[in-house]
């Protein structure tokens, strides 16, 4: 390029000068050459010859920079690529409880998510090639643009799939004509955006805790698998440990959101080892003490309440767990309280 073209010559001529060479023509090997001559040697035109000459001995010129360089114009599929990114990562990715990254459930690849980009999109469209390049520079962790979010695809679901997905997977697989097909694509494509309506109003409930915090308070709660945390934990499994009587350990993790608090959350975990029924009486338990933890921390309490849990009916949606919350507007620590659960 023109760019490339002067900046060699540039180049050049700063060498000649560190070794003391005349700076009235370009000296190459101990040989002054004119610029008619050199042009044809190198293949640059006579008339950049002399005008970076021009430039350097006038001191006008320290480094050539193509105008676009300090200003990237993106085009257009670029821009609607990023735009369609950000609003199929609101609906279908869900925040990680560790890091401030986007992660998209694992059923997603990024060929999958090619196709689905090319269904919904409208023309002008980025080839595949250019779509994996910009999911990277884009959204990548090393991105420019710290205002875009970062994502990343999950290798593994953290969570059991739910019922209605399986089901609707056994159906696709007995699908014999392509309508069928289409037709439970399009159910599963529903179900996925109920979902990303459900997970971006958690989102929003969060987000209330952290810039009003005077008004709201946000918990969220989950159990683990009791058969992953029962102790003792033998490194083999074998027969003759199949026996034991293990204690029970059940673990609850739960996290306080508010703006009150320095890193805006704060993480517990609680263990019942049968001190509480595994049900609503260890739920309440849980809430109770987290309302007690926030209100040693801080001395008061917000006007709203908000609970995120799972959709256990066994655990969370039972009429003591709801009773409680009614006692607690009752009772007017909160004015409102509300709980949502994710699928």
């Amino acid at each position: 390029t023109l760019v490339e073209s002067k900046s060699k010559c540039l180049n050049y001529l700063k060498s000649q000068k560190q070794f003391g060479f005349n700076l009235e023509s370009y000296n190459v090997r101990g040989h002054n050459f004119c610029h008619k001559y050199l042009s044809k040697l190198v293949h640059i035109s006579e008339y950049i010859l002399k005008s970076v000459q021009r430039d350097f001995l006038n001191g006008e010129v320290k480094q050539y920079i193509h105008g676009n360089d300090s200003k990237p114009r993106e085009s257009l599929a670029c821009r609607k690529f990023i735009s369609w990114c950000k609003v199929f990562c609101e609906n279908f990715g869900q925040s990680a409880p560790d890091e401030p990254t986007t992660i998209l459930p694992s059923w997603l690849t990024k060929a999958t998510l090619y196709d689905i980009y090319v269904n919904e999109v409208t023309a002008p469209l980025v080839q595949k090639s250019t779509f994996y390049f910009l999911f990277k520079s884009k959204f990548g962790y090393q991105r420019v643009d710290r205002s875009l979010p970062h994502i990343r695809i999950s290798k593994y679901s953290s969570h059991s799939r739910c019922d209605q997905c399986s089901a609707l997977d056994a159906y696709q697989r007995t699908c014999k004509s392509k309508q069928e097909i289409e037709y439970c694509r399009s159910l599963k494509y529903q179900h996925k955006q109920r979902y990303g309506e459900a997970r971006r109003r958690i989102n929003d409930l969060e987000q209330l805790a952290v810039s009003f915090p005077d008004d709201h308070l946000f918990l969220s709660l989950d159990g683990m698998d009791n058969r992953k945390s029962d102790l003792p934990k033998f490194r083999e499994n074998s027969k003759r440990f199949g026996g034991f009587t293990k204690l029970p350990c059940h673990i609850t993790g739960a996290i306080i959101t508010s703006g009150f608090y320095s890193e805006k959350r704060k993480c517990l975990f609680y263990l019942n080892n049968d001190q509480y029924e595994n049900a609503s009486n260890m739920v309440v338990t849980i809430i109770y003490k987290l309302i007690q933890e926030f209100l040693k921390d801080h001395g008061k309490l917000p006007r709203n309440l908000h609970l995120s849990t799972d959709n256990c009916g066994r655990e969370n949606k039972n009429r003591f767990v709801f009773s409680f919350l009614s006692a607690l507007v009752e009772l007017q620590i909160f004015t409102s309280v509300t709980m949502d659960f994710m699928l």
